[in-house]
């Protein structure tokens, strides 16, 4: 394998988080961020072209040509506002009851404050019901006439008007694509399942274009998702590679060295920097080849992942199962120790934890499981420290690097910074999400990278 790799063309999926997002207003914004200014100040940074991936005409491809500062690229959104409708206030209820109904020792701490400050209104809301119903009693003199003037009552209903008008418009615009996004019932599916779907066909399309030599089109794509969308893109990279990992050609020694590198990441004998080396290199190992795996990158920003015990299970007990089950993927993937039966047909008699099986009856050739994606995909998780959204999400195992952020321009009010990650004024946040995205690469990541 050549000291780095050519990359040809690359893609960049976008994929936004909830409200009422309009068709490339993420991406325009985001691109018009990250992507290197041209190098001919007579020419934009990116020119837009028809998205022929798409199944809607109001997307298109905003495609950055090749120089010094990065290879061929073509930006991508994964737009799913539209195929998450109908949400109706019980949606709301239904979960308001799974996430505050519970002991608050259940609750992460990051997010503890929120559950007190949910009760802390509902307490509120009760008494100034009793107050306003029973005033004659629980109030003086002085008090009472207030609630007897002619313009009382009608501001009042006024104020609760606009109040419960402002409430249902965030609750049902904004909170209500997470509320059903992340509840399994039944009229919540079809849209789940068209989201999904959607996702891992564009990540399909990517994967089979051609150019017009025969050779793969995309050399290389990198995930970015903001908000639930950093959990669509966990949810289509799973997805998708559950599908396509049976027809990987991943040598033996390339597994190898990614097993040792987990394991060795487990105990804490190597750093989390070497690790995502070993993860790169074994993805370059492979990433030319017809029938490979070409997402070298999952960016999650403000990501409600880091509370997947709330969100993807009833508390972190099930989440760990669910995961020993490999039903959700972690990064270092979880390893098994191999049988009697199958240690015979292992060539490398000296391993103690896997996370593939054998493919051939010599051993000669084997699989990443179901619930490898990470043995390849690096994960980059960054949040800033307002942004009650997103958090670390060290539930998913060590191999994850997480950057903590302070917000330089919204860091007054909690939440304020969620949707400025790639906001010129924010530029810490914007260079880190620029150096990880690695639009180019002038050689293998190097072993001494920091990370927090």
């Amino acid at each position: 394998m050549p000291s780095k790799p050519a990359i040809s063309r690359q893609a960049v999926i976008v994929i936004h988080g909830i409200g009422e997002q309009h068709p490339m207003d993420t991406l325009r914004g985001f691109a018009e961020a990250v992507a290197p200014p041209n190098q001919n100040p007579d020419k934009p940074a990116f020119f837009s072209k028809p998205d022929h991936f798409s199944d809607t005409f109001e997307l298109r491809r905003l495609t950055a040509h090749r120089q010094r500062n990065t290879f061929k690229t073509d930006y991508f959104e994964l737009y799913w506002a539209h195929l998450m409708t109908g949400t109706e206030l019980l949606d709301i209820v239904w979960w308001a009851r799974a996430m505050f109904f519970r002991r608050p020792s259940s609750i992460p701490k990051r997010l503890r404050w929120l559950f007190w400050l949910f009760w802390g209104l509902i307490v509120l809301a009760c008494s100034l019901i009793i107050l306003f119903n029973y005033r004659e009693a629980c109030l003086p003199t002085s008090l009472r006439c207030l609630f007897q003037t002619t313009w009382f009552k009608p501001t009042v209903s006024v104020l609760f008007a606009v109040l419960s008008l402002s409430v249902n418009i965030i609750l049902l615009t904004y909170l209500g694509d997470a509320v059903r996004y992340f509840t399994p019932r039944p009229r919540n599916v079809p849209e789940r399942q068209k989201i999904r779907k959607a996702g891992v066909a564009l990540l399909r399309q990517l994967h089979d274009a051609r150019a017009p030599d025969g050779s793969n089109l995309y050399d290389r794509i990198i995930l970015v998702g903001h908000s639930l969308g950093s959990v669509i893109a966990y949810d289509i990279l799973r997805l998708f590679w559950n599908e396509i990992s049976p027809k990987l050609d991943v040598q033996p020694t390339d597994i190898d060295t990614i097993e040792a590198a987990a394991s060795a990441l487990e105990k804490q004998e190597i750093s989390l920097a070497t690790y995502r080396q070993a993860q790169f290199t074994c993805w370059a190992s492979q990433y030319k080849t017809n029938h490979s795996w070409r997402i070298s990158d999952l960016i999650t920003v403000g990501s409600p992942l880091a509370f997947a015990d709330l969100h993807l299970a009833n508390n972190p007990a099930e989440l760990a199962q669910k995961q020993r089950e490999r039903e959700f993927a972690t990064n270092p993937p979880r390893t098994e120790l191999p049988t009697a039966k199958q240690l015979k047909k292992l060539i490398n008699k000296d391993k103690t934890a896997w996370f593939s099986y054998p493919a051939s009856d010599d051993g000669s050739k084997r699989t990443l499981h179901q619930a490898a994606p990470f043995a390849m995909t690096r994960w980059t998780n960054m949040f800033f420290t307002n942004d009650y959204v997103g958090g670390p999400v060290t539930c998913f195992g060590p191999g994850v690097e997480n950057k903590k952020l302070i917000s330089q321009a919204h860091n007054t009010l909690p939440f304020a910074s969620h949707t400025h990650y790639w906001d010129k004024a924010e530029s810490e946040s914007l260079h880190y999400l620029q150096a990880k995205m690695q639009l180019t690469f002038a050689a293998m990541p190097p072993n001494n990278t920091k990370t927090e």
